[in-house]
């Protein structure tokens, strides 16, 4: 969708009775010149600044015009950088490859394309600069250095982190050997190598090398500086992938405040941080804070284009913070069409497509669709291993959600060692005590329960419930529904009445959380409703799984298999209050749904086929699960 040269940006200009601000015409296409000029010094035919540019570079010897506005001194932007950069390009074709002309043309455009996104073409031109600067003044010169330092960072953006970190250390070490250790160019490049650190799953040596860049500058360039509030961001989001989140808001948010007061609310400098705050509380489960402060990007956004990758990953944080308050099918539209945007901007290999096909996958998971979450939950797999290798995060995170498809399938002997496995990994590169670490936890235990092997699951939830308490909080979404998980534990272990004050005061918060007709609130009211019958309170059940499973047609679908599922429990429900016709009328319908989606293997049916048979040899008496 990412064109090769971006559309004139013509919007806002009024060609009726604006003219050209160097040549004073109203005819041809005006375009903004992308700079910080406003208003009519704003308005530029594109030959024109090209024709400027020439005549500085050939009569003074002034090459600035062909990247800097000569108002306003600022950098040239969109259309008009890409289109002089090119201009450049094509004076500079007839020159040796490594003519400094030449080199310096293709820096130019490298840097108008990174700003349009374009880091494909971004990445050509880098590597073709560094080979011209080796040839041209030799691989110790700072020239050269800084070119590497260029090359590095596209590497970080195309997702090639080894070949960053391979770039990367050579460059900081010939800079501390020439400058020193807190030169701001070692800084800048220690701060690169920071990112590479955290793209390839070093969480914790990544926050350490942000957080001494990040206190060096504040000393030496003060705590509003650009550079200091670039590191201090790298700072939250190291700290936001180590699963620290609430230091990871109270940093965000400070810089935010500040990059909104440097620099304004269009900036893309602040899009960007504010993305990452967007993310922050997502994973905090503040979703109201995340959308509303999604809502207020939504000028910046329209300055970048619906196209580029900061927009399409603003726009990705929306939906996920969507599917998070159950919106599955509106997350799930947004997000296939986001996923075919973001593959054609950054190409099907790239980290964060590969990532956008897992979340997408989850959220298909959710919807029900088990095949087609599992086939493309297996493809971004594969290409994530070949990418960064078997135990970095984002490959243990697609194995935690294939685990989880595997559960929803019945196969629960493939889940239980995927998620074992999974959770082994995961302790040895993010800790015991990560959030995602304790959640797989919590789905391990799930499994053990599931294959009826309460000795290994019961103490598996008593470690995961309170840590994940300590950790997110006791609101937090994912506490709660671990909590709800470990209630059904201890009910399958004949505790019904802890497990019922248990899954009671998750459920309570749940629908104060997330609403009564989210789909976690309504998975822990169907786990209240089975300990009722378990307990003989069929009367007090029958009316809570009766709105339980009528919400979760409405969320769900009928066909879903929670909505199976709560409504085998309340057909039980029935029976046991002495509605016999109903309960069987209810099984029946809920057997032929799930013959017609599932295998006839998978566990749900075969239960609700023994309480069908069950139902037709005697309409009372049927047993509780």
């Amino acid at each position: 969708m990412a064109a090769t040269t971006p559309p004139p940006q013509t919007q806002g200009l009024d060609e009726s009775d604006t003219k050209c601000i160097i040549c004073l015409c109203e005819e041809g296409e005006l375009v903004h010149k992308g700079c910080c000029c406003r208003g009519d010094a704003s308005a530029v035919h594109i030959d024109c600044l090209v024709e400027l540019a020439v005549h500085s570079s050939e009569s003074r010897n002034d090459w600035n015009d062909w990247s800097h506005c000569s108002v306003c001194k600022s950098g040239y932007t969109g259309a008009a950088g890409v289109a002089l950069a090119e201009a450049r390009i094509q004076r500079a074709e007839a020159l040796d490859k490594d003519d400094t002309e030449r080199i310096y043309a293709k820096m130019t455009l490298s840097n108008a394309l990174e700003r349009l996104g374009q880091y494909t073409r971004v990445l050509k031109l880098d590597e073709e600069v560094l080979e011209a600067c080796r040839s041209r003044v030799g691989e110790e010169a700072e020239f050269t250095v800084t070119a590497a330092h260029n090359l590095a960072h596209s590497y970080i953006k195309a997702g090639r982190y080894e070949d960053a970190e391979r770039v990367q250390l050579w460059v900081v070490s010939a800079r501390e050997a020439k400058h020193g250790p807190e030169h701001s160019r070692v800084l800048r490049s220690r701060h690169n190598l920071g990112q590479i650190y955290r793209g390839l799953g070093q969480y914790s040596k990544a926050a350490e090398i942000h957080e001494s860049v990040w206190k060096i500058e504040s000393e030496q360039l003060g705590p509003e500086h650009r550079s200091t509030l670039v590191s201090a961001n790298d700072v939250a989001v190291s700290y936001l992938r180590m699963g620290l989140y609430s230091k990871a808001a109270e940093m965000q948010e400070a810089t935010v405040t500040s990059a909104k007061r440097v620099y304004g609310e269009l900036h893309q400098f602040l899009l960007v941080m504010a993305t990452n705050l967007v993310e922050i509380y997502r994973m905090q489960a503040r979703y109201d804070d995340a959308i509303t402060l999604y809502h207020t990007l939504s000028p910046a956004l329209a300055e970048l284009g619906e196209d580029h990758p900061t927009v399409l990953s603003v726009h990705w944080e929306y939906s996920l913070a969507l599917s998070l308050l159950g919106r599955y099918r509106e997350a799930a539209a947004m997000q296939e069409k986001l996923l075919v945007a973001v593959t054609e901007a950054r190409g099907e290999d790239h980290p964060n497509t590969l990532r956008f096909q897992r979340e997408l996958a989850v959220v298909h998971l959710q919807l029900g669709l088990h095949a087609q979450a599992e086939e493309a939950l297996n493809k971004a797999l594969a290409a994530q291993i070949d990418c960064g290798g078997s135990q970095h995060p984002r490959v243990l995170a697609t194995r935690t959600a294939l685990g989880e498809v595997y559960i929803a399938q019945g196969r629960y002997a493939e889940a239980e060692a995927t998620l074992r496995d999974t959770l082994e990994a995961k302790r040895t590169v993010v800790g015991d005590t990560h959030p995602s670490v304790l959640r797989t936890m919590s789905k391990l235990a799930e499994v053990l329960r599931l294959i009826d092997r309460l000795d290994e699951a019961l103490p598996l939830h008593a470690s995961a419930v309170p840590a994940l308490r300590d950790t997110l909080g006791p609101e937090h979404p994912l506490s709660l529904v671990a909590k709800v998980l470990w209630a059904a534990a201890i009910r399958d272990g004949g505790d019904l009445e802890s497990a019922g004050a248990t899954a009671a005061e998750a459920l309570a918060s749940l629908e104060r959380v997330l609403g009564e007709a989210h789909p976690e609130t309504l998975e822990a009211s169907r786990v209240v409703g089975s300990i009722a019958v378990l307990r003989g309170e069929s009367a007090k059940a029958v009316p809570m799984l009766r709105a339980t499973m009528e919400k979760s047609r409405e969320v769900l679908g009928e066909d879903h298999l929670q909505t199976l599922n709560v409504a085998v429990l309340l057909a039980e429900a029935l029976a046991s209050d002495g509605q016999a016709p109903d309960a069987l009328a209810l099984v029946r319908d809920a057997h032929g749904r799930l013959s017609g989606e599932y295998s006839e293997m998978h566990p749900i049916t075969i239960k609700t086929h023994v309480v069908l048979q069950r139902f037709l040899a005697s309409n009372h008496d049927p047993v509780s699960s």
